[in-house]
């Protein structure tokens, strides 16, 4: 039998393709209609599972018209508005601040280093004050200045002044008079043209200079006599008022080379050494001061928890570093905004007796006891 022959045996005929086609056809819509019916089944038992939950639930939990054992309606619970609340935080100190300079300037010198106990006003740092400390002394020369110069208007002239004013004016006017007595005798001789009238003009000059010099003293002492003008006087307490707020604004700029400590506390961070260059908007590189004479720790409570909570609410800390015994706390704040991201609100408890060992950022759990919220 040869290769065609054998082709032609194992050849469908089409009525048995049309069956074969058939009987697959056949396969795929049972396996359809069992996938769909075992669908429903899982439909019907979990619809079945929800039922008898919430009946279970309806059973047990109390309503309006299921009294008591006083025959009273019991109040349905309000999520959470009496109870306690717990949650995590850290230990934060209730009053931190980071100092700096404010000034252009070089650190010279610290006073502090990281840890130390600081009293308000103990100086931290100093800058080179070498151009402020010259400052102050020039500008406090020259107040002393204007106030002797105001002093000596005020006083007016003295006895000696007046006399040495008068014999002044009285030499003056003897050097008048001979000058205007040569200028008379040349004029005179100037007629029979015995004096070069180059001779007469000098001693015209002279005369004309010496009257003018007696004018002048003569005014000079007028004026001793009579006493210094209220204007002047004016004049005078004006330059040392000026003086003064030169001197103050010296003194601060001065001062401001010495960083002192805004209050007690304990010295938390140092970002600067000595030989630093700092500028006035270097706000980081400074030193911050902790206030530990108070512990807060602030957590974030839930909105729904947050009714029958009200400042002054117990509370306990749980600490690590203090062990399994609780620190007694209170509620001293509740933040009058919420955290659209999280819903929640920020509490803060303080801590009423912190031991030395507890420090800023430690870890803590909180537990509150709510005494607010409805009956």
């Amino acid at each position: 039998m040869d290769t065609k022959e054998k082709l032609s045996k194992i050849r469908l005929e089409p009525h048995e393709k049309t069956a074969s086609n058939s009987g697959f056809q056949l396969s795929r819509r049972t396996l359809l209609g069992l996938g769909v019916a075992v669908a429903l089944i899982l439909v019907i038992v979990i619809i079945l599972t929800l039922a008898g939950g919430d009946e279970e639930i309806a059973a047990t939990a109390p309503t309006a018209t299921q009294p008591d054992a006083t025959g009273q309606a019991p109040r349905l619970p309000t999520g959470g508005s009496t109870g306690t609340l717990a949650a995590g935080g850290y230990v934060e100190a209730r009053r931190t601040a980071l100092v700096w300079p404010g000034r252009e300037g070089i650190v010279a010198k610290l006073h502090v280093i990281r840890g130390q106990q600081v009293k308000e006003g103990d100086l931290l740092l100093e800058l080179d004050a070498r151009t402020a400390t010259a400052a102050v002394a020039m500008a406090s020369a020259e107040l002393d200045q204007a106030r002797a110069r105001l002093l000596r208007l005020r006083q007016g002239a003295r006895a000696e002044e007046l006399a040495a004013a008068g014999s002044e004016l009285e030499e003056a006017e003897a050097q008048y008079a001979d000058a205007k007595a040569e200028l008379e005798r040349l004029l005179s001789l100037g007629e029979s043209e015995l004096v070069p009238a180059a001779e007469v003009e000098a001693a015209r000059y002279r005369a004309d200079a010496a009257a003018a010099r007696v004018e002048t003293l003569r005014s000079n002492e007028q004026l001793l006599q009579v006493g210094t003008h209220p204007a002047e006087i004016a004049a005078g307490e004006a330059d040392v008022a000026r003086k003064e707020a030169a001197l103050q604004q010296a003194e601060v700029n001065l001062d401001l080379t010495r960083l002192r400590a805004p209050f007690d506390g304990r010295v938390i961070a140092i970002e600067l050494e000595p030989g630093e260059v700092v500028s006035l908007f270097d706000v980081g590189s400074g030193i911050e001061i902790a206030d530990e004479s108070e512990f807060w720790v602030r957590v974030d409570v839930p909105e729904d928890r947050l009714e029958g909570l009200e400042l002054g609410d117990p509370a306990e800390v749980y600490a690590q570093a203090i062990g399994a015994d609780p620190l007694a706390a209170r509620v001293v704040e509740i933040a009058p905004k919420a955290d659209r991201q999280s819903n929640t609100v920020e509490v803060s408890v303080a801590i009423i007796d912190p031991p030395p060992i507890l420090r800023p950022d430690m870890s803590a759990r909180v537990n509150i006891t709510k005494s607010g919220g409805s009956e």
